[in-house]
């Protein structure tokens, strides 16, 4: 019974994870990073040097609320590769990103949403890092 019942959960999940609505967002991210990354003429996915392979899916909202410190932390997380990183952080300097990205209302639409519910305060931090400790 008990293997039945985790069986269920896993169809359960994976009908979520395929859901259209969640599938839909995803894509929506996705299509953000991208448009972002093409004023350096970076792809995910492309096969070039510099392009991106994305091993996680989470790594698109990652970058879309925390921007290149989000994409720092990913690439240590193992949640996208590039062969060439050098060429990769070339392009994406010289086009000055940080000034220079397309923006959207879907996209600041999603960095208000994250700092309005951002799950963090000060005390919360003090506590996770003394339990840590």
């Amino acid at each position: 019974m008990f293997r039945l019942a985790m069986d269920h959960g896993c169809e359960t999940r994976e009908h979520f994870l395929n859901d259209s609505a969640y599938r839909r967002a995803l894509d929506n991210r996705k299509e953000q990073v991208q448009k972002i990354l093409s004023v350096a003429d970076v792809k995910i996915g492309g096969d070039r040097e510099w392009d991106i392979t994305v091993n996680n899916d989470a790594f698109y909202s990652r970058v879309l609320r925390h921007g290149s410190l989000g994409l720092g932390e990913s690439y240590v997380d193992g949640w996208w590769d590039c062969p060439a990183l050098d060429q990769l952080f070339s392009r994406i300097l010289k086009a000055e990103l940080d000034r220079n990205a397309p923006w959207d209302w879907r996209l600041a639409l999603q960095w208000v949403l994250a700092a309005v519910f951002n799950r963090q305060d000060e005390t919360a931090g003090k506590v996770r890092g003394r339990k840590t400790l």
